[in-house]
């Protein structure tokens, strides 16, 4: 039995390396990858090695949240340093036993002892059973089982390679392409009361970019020109715009600026610009001069000007808080907006359109525009997208939807959060062309 032990150990010696290995790699890319991306260096490279580290600590992270343990120790939004090492001991644990599994499936242990004993078995009974001829001797010999069919063993190790390699595969896939695969998206809606003279317009929706450890502000740029290239009328943005620090917040505002639509651009905030700085974002924003409209609002004239004071006709477009960190003031947002005056709003989260104030209130809008969702980020087929950050579920998980007082259209958006993946949900660049009804 001495060669199967051998074999043991070696898988035991392997995955505990593996599992260091994958701790040290943790430890370089956040203390050394994450800061040097933030400094703006090599983004495009960086922004993949920080991901592999994301998903390699992802684990570790999950448990600590889910027995909130991570909420307990550190501020809100935040991970303290020794929530860090929890999660950074945890994953070590996790990462042996699981590389210690995986090998043992892998490259199954054989027992040749084991099976050398039992054929000697096998044809010593086999030779006290049959009854001692010469012309018998040459059939004395029974074949191993292993020689006339595939055993059990060499069918699940097949089966269990072919897992791991297409996990792998699939893993590696959705983070280095999918991620970055955005498309153009295109849909017209019909208004009710659309002046003619507004008839067309071209509205594109950027939502939910996550400039952070994972995203290169080259992406993003990428974005920007594809945005432009549309000719849009008016730009919205819709929230979310950076992710795990606030450093990465002036940077693409400052890529914001350019941006290039005939009317102009306006934004809302969402859920982590409030988590990293609201101050600071409101203050990026308007050095740039990009207005923020949470529960406030613009106007379209017939001229195709954005004015902030009514025109009396045109179309309203207002903005309300992140449904999270944020108050929804719909009514400050819509406040003297006449009744036959059609009108937009801007939420990053979805889940606004089932705010019960605003349903109650039975006031007129026409489309709700909103972001958060990312489409679920994973699509597993006959299964759909398991995880929805929505209270609704999957109801708006993306596109349009019909919302209890208006039609809302939810962006798939461009970044990620959790986890840097997208399978099967592509990254999305939304056009919006208003018709009359």
């Amino acid at each position: 039995m001495a060669a199967p032990i051998r074999n043991f150990a070696w898988q035991r010696r392997a995955a505990l390396w593996g599992s260091f290995a994958i701790g040290v790699y943790c430890l370089i890319a956040d203390w050394i990858l994450q800061p040097l991306h933030q400094r703006g260096w090599y983004q495009p490279v960086l922004a993949q090695l920080n991901s592999l580290s994301w998903i390699a600590s992802f684990p570790g992270y999950l448990i600590v949240s889910h027995i909130r343990l991570r909420e307990t120790l550190s501020p809100p939004h935040r991970t303290s340093t020794l929530a860090w090492w929890i999660i950074w001991v945890l994953n070590l644990v996790l990462w042996a036993v699981a590389l210690r599994l995986l090998l043992r499936v892998i490259f199954p242990v054989k027992h040749d002892d084991d099976d050398d004993e039992r054929n000697l078995t096998i044809t010593a009974e086999s030779d006290s059973a049959a009854p001692a001829s010469a012309d018998d001797s040459s059939d004395a010999t029974i074949p191993s089982p292993s020689k006339i069919s595939p055993t059990r063993r060499a069918f699940l190790t097949t089966t269990a390679r072919l897992a791991v390699a297409t996990a792998a595969v699939t893993v590696g896939h959705s983070m280095l392409f999918e991620t970055r695969w955005f498309e153009i998206t295109r849909r017209r809606h019909a208004i009710r009361g659309l002046h003619p003279d507004l008839a067309g317009l071209r509205i594109v929706q950027l939502t939910d970019l996550h400039h952070g450890p994972a995203m290169s502000l080259n992406y993003v740029r990428e974005v920007i020109a594809a945005t432009n290239a549309l000719k849009p009328d008016l730009i919205l943005l819709t929230g979310d715009y950076v992710h795990r620090s606030p450093a990465y917040i002036d940077p693409i505002v400052r890529e914001f600026t350019e941006l290039r639509a005939n009317i102009g651009v306006v934004s809302v905030l969402g859920n982590h610009d409030w988590w990293e700085s609201a101050p600071l974002s409101r203050e990026c924003f308007a050095k740039a001069r990009l207005p923020l409209i949470d529960n406030d609002r613009r106007f379209v004239t017939r001229d195709r000007k954005l004015v902030d004071v009514s025109p009396g006709e045109g179309l309203c477009i207002a903005g309300v808080g992140d449904y999270i960190e944020d108050r929804i003031r719909f009514d400050r947002a819509l406040r003297d907006v006449p009744d036959d005056m059609p009108r937009l709003l801007m939420s990053h989260n979805p889940d606004v359109a089932e705010y019960p104030p605003l349903v109650a209130a039975g006031t007129r809008l026409d489309l709700m525009l909103a972001g958060h969702t990312h489409g679920g980020q994973i699509r597993i087929p006959l299964i759909g997208t398991p995880i929805v950050p929505s209270r609704f579920g999957s109801k708006y998980a993306s596109g349009l939807v019909q919302g209890p007082v208006c039609p809302v259209y939810i962006s798939r958006g461009i970044g990620t959060t959790v986890l840097p993946l997208r399978f099967r949900v592509a990254p999305e660049v939304a056009v919006i062309e208003l018709v009359p009804a």
